[in-house]
């Protein structure tokens, strides 16, 4: 039964979509459901068991008697604890876990079996505890502020009593804590290191103070030394006299982090997440000269303790945190390690920033790296790894997708992966392994990019770094300015400015970063162009939006009151969106029952932003890949979104003009779909539902242009018809989820000669008014002439190349690049008259595959086949053209495309070779292709781009049935381009019904192209709406081919998935 909220928001979100024109936005589950063993944070041994403790609550009881890890009980306890690595300790038979309030106490003499004792209340002298030590029958506990630290005594061990509690003026967290009989140390991170005189245990005396701004732990070795990490360093205090203790001594500086330091008979053992060091006690004396022995180990320890076997021999305990667990035994007289037993666990965590990049998806894990997926065309994401990328990230906590472009103007994607302590940058020229380019030491909390400088900040040290990466081999330290009071973690760049929580910065000297503000109402905050968008206090449950027209003095606008009475956490961002004008505000509410996301998106109508739609759970990343949407939620794999608009970039419906959007359910269930026309002045929403495998027309008599709304899990295609009612002209195109700020419109320039004229339509689809620029070039790269047009608010702006440039021959034009400040889309609309019309998509700067194939080919006398290839870079453009004839090679050229140029190959100049299909390849990912046909007779035509990624194993021929008044003919073609002979099983359907079925057989790199009615016998003269043609050993290509007699043709390509 729907609670009564869940029906406020439903009614909530229907009012949305029916006031105005929305990027609507919902979701669906199981995309890659990870395995969950709970996410280990710490274990303790004791007798022949290893007990080991979730973060969230959970204690697992592993029988290690045989050097292997079975599990024999698992509880859950449902607490929390305060830190990521937290070993809890064990006196006599009991073991203790201190959570964020409380010290809980188990007995474990009745092992496997763990029984709860009691709960020991802190009371709010150290709550919240970071770190935990025991020496004798004496238990510290590091609490969260002053580096302070709670005794108590276990004498009784059901019931412990506090000793003392010692405190310093630091406000940072006691991240470590140690003690021995005579010494305690509080360790604070990233501030310093306190040292304590415990020898009356009720009156602790601070004997010494560091300040280490970089300090990140700390452990005793024998109460005559110290070893502390330190900034990648290992440090060495001698505390061996205490009235005259050392200043700190390097004695290691490759250091990653220390999980664990043990001082065994004869040596000092660290392990240090992946290495194990050892050194002989000895050696101590003299830091200078310490001979350290180093063994990698292949495993990333995030935890670990000791047993001693006795005899010099130990058994190391290690887990990362997926609860990988492996064995070590240690030999303390030779200083060897030895890997007994090693058991990979099952639980996978994406947690935080997600970047798509071509056809795949990076999103970071916990433990294993990045985890990499390819973006498949069956509404799934298929993981292909998780990967550390050689080794040099452990647990990334930010993801990015950086460009550099090079003096030619060449643009090269990297992969920026940020792990608390560094950042590595990555090659992403092979996708499915990036490959590391370099590895850079810094602390990073939060960080944003402007190329080529990268700005970083971290919280603990209050620091912000910048880095020219011009060099990404060699990235260069510019600056550091240290802020006055700590921020939370957020960063947004504009106009030579940094917005770092309550300040603004200076930044246009990279080299002298200055603080110019600190009145900014925000302790988190993204940004969104010329708006911030503020988190103004840690308990607000409010957004607040400032516009920078001025950036020194941002100007409140507008509160967006987000429905939590106490809103505690929040992630606020709006990267790797596909059309900047949403923001993403995720937040952590007490009221259990709200929706904890919201998506915001600005309305220039009502000159405000508005909340679009609610989430259920928290965000911490979202991205966008060719058709699908990816949000990372905590604890959960990427969790996959619906709702994508497909631009309409033109609507006509006057002079004799006919539009038809035209639906095709490829799908054995009922279906429903929104859709949005526009005219620049009003908006008109509508709906419609969709029959399983139904082809639907509706005729679009109302606006300019539109946009429709698909869900997530629908399976439809669809396309824009045109028709002529005078002279009946037709054309159509398959729908992209595309738009961009900038993008090419190529013309038929090849034809130019037979048409009468050429011309485009664009399309704002925002609800903003950019401006946008009309460059016309020639074919070989030279600028003709610029024009410019300032639409309104989802807006169509249509003409004749003619009126647009006057002073340039509209047929000298070969190609137009817009350009704009805003999300725009794009259509070439030309012909001879009204009779016989090519409209064309825009090509949009994506990526395109480097093979790319011919599947029809027609050199017969009275037909001319074109191959039209645009080169839109700097460089020459060679690829390699193989054509074939009934499956023989008879045709293998170099082609080359000059540098910003246009390339039109007449495959009729091989019809003595019977061409009949083919290929090209060395194309890159730039290149534009184009396939058109032109009938000599009488002047029809067809065009279509090609992409290289129109194959598949199912294919959906949508058939133009709707014009069954002006053709006369259809027709198909299918192309197998591979090196092995397919079957291919033909559906021909009518109404949603299968009407009839056919078998045919191709062979390697062969074409079949017939009319319909010669290829499915039983059609009975019913008009066939679509052909599903499927394979199931490789995939096919497929193309409508459909003509009223030979005066006009539609020629399209088959639908797939």
């Amino acid at each position: 039964m729907k609670t009564l909220f869940s029906k406020i928001l439903a009614v909530m979100i229907l009012l949305f979509f029916f006031t105005t024109s929305t990027f609507a936005i919902s979701y669906k589950l199981g995309m890659f459901e990870p395995v969950h063993h709970g996410y280990f944070a710490g274990s303790v041994n004791y007798n022949n068991y290893n007990i080991a403790v979730s973060l969230y609550g959970e204690i697992c009881v592993y029988d290690v008697s045989n050097n292997e890890y079975e599990l024999v009980n698992s509880i859950d306890c449902n607490f929390k604890l305060s830190s990521y690595s937290l070993n809890p300790v064990v006196y006599q038979h009991y073991m203790y876990i201190p959570t964020r309030q409380k010290l809980l106490i188990f007995d474990l003499s009745e092992l496997p079996e763990i029984k709860f004792v009691k709960s020991y209340p802190l009371d709010g002298s150290v709550t919240y505890v970071y770190s935990i030590a025991k020496y004798g029958n004496i238990l510290a506990l590091g609490g969260i502020s002053k580096r302070s630290a709670l005794l108590l005594s276990l004498e009784d061990p059901e019931n412990p009593v506090e000793l003392s509690l010692v405190e310093t003026n630091s406000t940072r967290v006691t991240k470590s804590v140690d003690i021995t009989d005579k010494y305690l140390i509080t360790a604070s991170l990233y501030e310093g290191l306190s040292i304590w005189d415990i020898s009356d245990v009720y009156n602790p005396v601070l004997i010494k103070e560091f300040d280490i701004p970089k300090m990140i732990c700390a452990y005793i070795v024998n109460n005559d030394y110290i070893i502390i990490s330190d900034n990648y360093r290992l440090k060495l205090i001698n505390i061996s006299n205490p009235e005259n203790i050392g200043d700190p001594v390097e004695i290691y500086n490759d250091n990653i982090g220390i999980t664990g330091v043990f001082t065994l008979n004869q040596n000092l053992l660290i392990f240090n997440i992946n290495k194990s060091l050892f050194c002989n006690l000895s050696e101590l004396s003299n830091p200078s000269n310490i001979n350290w022995k180093i063994d990698n180990l292949d495993f990333y320890c995030v935890n670990t303790n000791i047993t001693d076997m006795g005899g010099g021999i130990y058994k190391i305990f290690c887990r990362d945190y997926y609860d990988s667990k492996t064995i070590f035994e240690i030999n303390d007289s030779s200083q060897s390690i030895t890997r007994i037993s090693s058991i990979n666990g099952e639980d996978f965590r994406n947690d935080g920033d997600i970047v798509t990049y071509n056809n795949y998806l990076y999103t970071v894990t916990y433990g294993k790296g990045i985890a990499i997926y390819r973006i498949g065309t069956d509404d799934k994401l298929e993981l292909i790894k998780t990967d550390r990328l050689n080794n040099t990230i452990f647990n990334p906590t930010g993801l990015k997708d950086i460009t550099i472009t090079s003096s030619n103007k060449s643009t090269q994607h990297y992969l920026l992966v940020n792990d608390t302590y560094k950042f590595v940058i990555a090659d992403l020229s092979d996708p499915e392994n990036p490959s590391v380019i370099s590895s850079t030491n810094a602390y990073i909390r939060s960080y944003c990019y402007s190329e080529p400088y990268l700005f970083v900040y971290y919280d603990s040290s209050k620091e912000i770094t910048i880095f020219d990466l011009s060099d990404v081999s060699n990235p260069q330290q510019v600056s550091t300015l240290e802020l006055t009071d700590s921020q939370q973690a957020s960063i947004y760049y504009y106009n030579d400015y940094l917005y770092v929580g309550k300040y603004i910065i200076d930044v246009s000297d990279k080299a002298n970063p200055q603080v110019v503000s600190d009145t900014t109402p925000a302790i988190k905050l993204t940004g969104l162009d010329d708006y911030l968008f503020c988190w103004p206090t840690s308990t607000s449950n409010t957004l607040k939006i400032l516009k920078l027209t001025d950036p020194l003095n941002p100007e409140e606008v507008q509160t967006i009151y987000l429905g939590a009475s106490y809103v505690y956490s929040m992630n606020l961002f709006t990267e790797n969106l596909p059309m900047n004008d949403m923001v993403v505000c995720s937040f952590n509410a007490t009221n259990a029952t709200l929706p904890k996301t919201v998506i915001i998106k600005y309305n220039s109508r009502d000159e405000k932003f508005d909340i679009r739609y609610f989430l259920d759970s928290e965000v911490k990343g979202i991205a966008f890949g060719s058709n699908y949407a990816f949000v990372s939620q905590i604890g959960k794999a990427p969790l996959a979104l619906f709702g994508l608009a497909f631009s309409i970039p033109h609507i006509a419906n006057t002079w004799g003009w006919e539009t038809d959007l035209v639906l095709d359910n490829i799908a054995d269930r009922n279906d429903n779909i929104t859709y949005y026309l526009e005219d620049g002045i009003k908006t008109v929403q509508k709906t419609t539902d969709i029959s399983p495998y139904e082809q639907k027309t509706i005729p679009l008599a109302e606006g300019q242009c539109g946009e429709v709304i698909m869900p997530f899990s629908s399976y439809l295609a669809f396309k824009v018809s045109y028709h002529h009612t005078e002279e009946h002209g037709i054309a159509e195109f398959t729908l992209n989820y595309f738009y961009d700020k900038s993008f090419t419109l190529y013309t038929p320039q090849y034809l130019s000669s037979n048409l009468t004229w050429m011309g485009l339509a664009t399309a704002n689809c925002e609800d903003d008014v950019p401006g946008i620029s009309l460059d016309a070039y020639d074919n070989t790269g030279n600028l003709l002439e610029r024009a410019n047009y300032v639409p309104h608010p989802m807006e169509r702006y249509a003409s004749v190349l003619s009126n647009i440039y006057t002073q340039t021959d509209w047929q000298d034009i070969a190609k137009v690049r817009v350009e704009s400040n805003g999300f725009f889309n794009g259509l070439t609309i030309s012909g001879n008259g009204n009779s016989q019309l090519l409209f064309t998509p825009a090509v949009y700067d994506s990526f395109k595959n480097d093979t790319r194939y011919l599947p029809h080919i027609d050199v017969k006398g009275y037909w001319n086949t074109y191959l039209v290839l645009d080169n839109p870079t700097d460089s020459d453009i060679t690829i390699n053209l193989i054509l074939y004839s009934q499956g023989n090679e008879v045709v293998n050229e170099n082609k080359t495309v000059p540098a910003n140029s246009n390339l039109t190959i007449l495959l009729n100049d091989y019809a003595d070779k019977n061409v009949d299909c083919g290929k090209i390849s060395n194309c890159g990912s730039e290149l534009v292709s184009r396939l058109a046909y032109r009938f000599n007779s009488t002047g029809a035509t067809a065009e279509f781009l090609i992409n290289g990624y129109e194959h598949s194993y199912f294919l959906a021929l949508n058939l133009p049935a709707y014009r069954a008044d002006v053709l006369t003919w259809w027709g198909i073609a299918l192309m197998n381009p591979n090196d092995s002979a397919v079957t291919v099983t033909l559906k021909a359907y009518a109404n949603g019904q299968v009407i009839d079925t056919a078998t045919v057989n191709l062979n390697p790199h062969t074409k079949m192209a017939d009319l319909l009615e010669n290829i499915f016998t039983n059609l009975n003269g019913q008009t066939v709406e679509r052909v599903i043609a499927q394979t199931s050993t490789a995939p096919i290509l497929g193309l409508n081919i459909c003509g009223s007699n030979q005066d006009r043709y539609l020629f399209t390509k088959a639908f797939f998935y």
